[in-house]
C-alpha cells in the first residue's frame, strides 16, 4: 500500500499528546496510513482518522482542512467495520456485510462511484458489488483493489501504468473483474505505487503493472497477471508492497522463515546491506536469522519496510483462518446452535431465530459467502467448475427449520429470501462470486411443487431473477445445479415443474409461463449433458 510515515502531517508534541488522550481508551486492531493521513480502526468497530484532509479524506462534512487529532468518522459508525485500506488519498473501509466503503480522492475513478469524481468526504458504497462477497481490500496510490472469498480479484481507478491488471491501461470507475486470475483462488492481494502482488493459495505469485524498479523480479512492465519470475521454488506464505519494493515471505528446509526483497532501494528499503536498487529477489538480512522458530509477518511504508516477529503458534492461526470468518456467513454448525435450544413458547427463543433468520439471509453478500467448502478443496472444485457451495449442509439447515414445525418462521424465512432478491442488482455479469445465493434460495423448504398463497411471491421473484441473468450467467448456474448428484437436482426441476403446473392451471400470466417454461427447459438440457 501506498504509506509514509504516520507522523507526515508534521505533528507536533503538544498535538501528539491529544492522539494519545484520544485513542488512549480503546483497544487498536488496524493502522492504515495514506500520504499525508492516517485511519485508525478499533476494537470496537469505530473508525478514526487524522492528517491532511484536502481530497476529503478524513471523512469530514464541516472542512477539508488538516484534522491534528483522531476524529470519529461518524458515518460509519454502526456499520461494523472489519478492515480498513488507504491509498495516497483515498480510503476503503470493509463491513462485516462485506459492503466496501469508499472516500477521499475520485479523480481516477478509485473509490468507485462509477462515473469521475474530484473528492468525497462522504463513505459511500462502491458502485456495482451488490452481492459480492469481499473477503479483503487494498489500495495502491490511485487506485483499489478488491479479493473475494472465492478468490477472484476486482479492481478500479487509475490504470495508466497498467496496475489494474486489465491490459488496456485506462482508468476505471467501478470494479472490473481480473479476468487473467480467474479461478486462480488468490488468497492474498498487495499493491505498490503502480504495481500490485497476487498470492493464490497454492502458493504461485502473480504480479502486474510498472516495473521500472525491479519491483517485479523484473525489467519489463506487465499489463496482466504474470508469474513473478524467481519464486517457481519458493513456498511463499506472505506479500507485501511498498511504493516501487516487494517483500516476500518463504518457508525453507525445516519450516524455517526468511523474507525475500526486489524493487527500488535507495533508502535501504530491501534490507540486503546496499542501496542498490535489484531486480531480482535478495534475501533480506534478519538479525538471529538462523533461529528457527521465528515467524513472520510483513509491512510496507512508501521507502521503508517492517518484518515483524511473532509466535509462531498464533501465526500458523492468522495464515490459516479462512478468510470468510470476518464477513457475515451461514454456516450448518451456526444453525444447529441456533435452533438446539429452540422453545416456541418462550418469546425471547422465537425472537432470536426469527432475528437471526431475517439479518443472514436477507443480504445477497451474506449467502453467497455461505456454506463454502473448506478452502483447502477450493481449487479442485474450481478447477472442475463446482460451486464452491457444500449442498448437503444447505440442506440439513433447512430440514432443521422445517423440523421446528413454525409455519411463522418459514415465513420470515422466505420474506428475507424476498428482500434478497430485491436487494440483488449487480451489473458485473457472469462473475460466479454472485451467483452461489441461487443454489442456497433454491433448497429453501418454502419452495415446494405445491404452490400457495405464502410461497408464490417468492417463486415469482426467483424466476424473474434468474432469468433476467446475462446467457453466460444462467449457463454457469445451470452447470453448477447439473453437476450435484442427481437427489438436489431433480428436486429443482420437480419443484419447477409444480409452479409451470400451477400456472397453466391458476393464472393467465403467459409471460411468467414463458419464463418457467425456458428455465426449466434450461434444466432438462443441462441434465442430459
Amino acid at each position: 500500500m501506498y504509506r509514509k510515515y504516520v507522523n507526515s502531517v508534521n505533528f507536533s508534541f503538544s498535538s501528539l499528546h491529544l492522539f494519545i488522550l484520544a485513542l488512549e481508551s480503546h483497544l487498536i486492531n488496524r493502522v492504515s496510513c495514506g500520504q499525508f493521513h492516517t485511519l485508525v480502526l478499533t476494537y470496537d468497530q469505530n473508525l478514526y482518522a487524522f492528517g491532511r484532509n484536502n481530497f476529503g479524506q478524513i471523512g469530514s462534512h464541516n472542512d477539508l482542512e488538516s484534522v491534528t487529532k483522531p476524529r470519529l468518522i461518524n458515518s460509519l459508525t454502526g456499520h461494523n467495520i472489519v478492515d480498513i485500506a488507504s491509498g495516497a488519498n483515498h480510503n476503503l473501509a470493509l463491513s462485516d456485510k462485506s459492503i466496501v466503503w469508499a472516500w477521499g480522492n475520485g479523480t481516477y475513478g478509485q473509490i468507485g462511484r462509477g462515473s469521475k469524481i474530484t473528492s468525497s468526504e462522504t463513505p459511500l458504497p462502491v458502485a456495482d458489488l451488490e452481492g459480492v462477497p469481499i473477503a479483503n481490500i487494498a489500495c495502491g496510490a490511485d487506485f483499489s483493489a478488491l479479493l473475494t472469498i472465492s478468490g477472484n480479484v476486482y479492481t478500479f481507478g487509475q490504470g495508466s501504468s497498467n496496475q489494474l491488471g486489465h491490459g488496456d491501461g485506462k482508468e476505471k470507475f467501478s470494479p472490473m473483474l481480473v479476468e487473467g486470475l480467474v479461478n486462480k483462488h488468490i488468497t492474498k492481494i498487495a499493491c505498490g505505487k503502480y504495481h500490485c502482488l497476487a498470492l493464490s493459495y497454492s502458493g504461485v505469485l502473480y504480479g502486474w503493472g510498472l516495473s521500472n524498479y525491479g519491483q517485479l523480479a523484473t525489467t519489463d512492465n506487465y499489463a496482466t497477471p504474470h508469474v513473478i519470475q524467481g519464486t517457481d521454488n519458493m513456498k511463499i506464505l506472505d506479500i507485501a508492497c511498498g511504493s516501487n519494493h516487494s517483500l516476500v515471505l518463504v518457508e525453507e528446509e525445516c519450516h524455517r522463515e526468511v523474507v525475500y526483497s526486489v524493487g527500488y532501494n535507495k533508502y535501504g528499503q530491501l534490507g540486503i546491506g546496499n542501496n542498490t536498487d535489484s531486480s531480482k529477489f535478495q534475501k533480506v538480512l534478519l538479525f538471529n536469522e538462523n533461529h528457527l522458530s521465528n515467524t513472520y509477518f510483513l509491512f510496507c511504508g512508501d521507502d521503508y519496510s517492517i518484518i515483524r516477529r511473532v509466535d509462531p503458534y498464533a501465526a500458523v492461526t492468522e495464515r490459516n483462518r479462512n478468510r470468510v470468518t470476518h464477513i457475515n456467513h451461514i454456516t450448518l454448525p451456526a444453525i444447529e446452535a441456533l435452533l438446539h435450544n429452540y422453545n416456541s413458547n418462550i418469546i425471547s427463543s422465537v425472537k432470536a431465530v426469527k432475528t437471526y433468520l431475517e439479518n443472514s439471509f436477507s443480504w445477497p453478500t451474506t449467502l453467497n459467502s455461505s456454506f463454502l467448502f473448506d478452502e483447502s478443496k477450493f481449487d479442485e472444485l474450481l478447477a472442475n467448475q463446482l460451486s464452491l457451495v457444500d449442498i448437503v449442509s444447505v440442506r440439513k439447515s433447512f430440514e432443521l427449520i422445517v423440523r421446528l414445525h413454525d409455519p411463522v418462521i418459514i415465513e420470515v424465512l422466505n420474506k428475507a429470501m424476498m428482500r434478497c432478491l430485491a436487494k440483488y442488482k449487480t451489473n458485473l455479469g457472469s462473475t460466479t462470486d454472485t451467483l452461489r445465493m441461487y443454489l442456497i434460495i433454491m433448497e429453501n423448504p418454502g419452495l415446494t411443487a405445491t404452490i400457495t398463497k405464502f410461497n408464490l411471491p417468492l417463486f415469482e421473484r426467483i424466476v424473474n431473477a434468474i432469468i433476467s441473468l446475462p446467457e453466460s450467467s444462467k449457463k454457469i448456474l445451470f452447470l453448477w445445479w447439473s453437476k450435484f448428484k442427481s437427489e438436489y437436482f431433480i428436486r429443482v426441476v420437480h419443484v419447477l415443474g409444480g409452479f409451470l403446473n400451477y400456472l397453466i392451471k391458476v393464472c393467465e400470466r403467459k409471460n411468467l409461463v414463458m419464463k418457467v417454461i425456458h428455465m426449466h427447459s434450461y434444466f432438462l438440457m443441462f441434465g442430459t449433458c
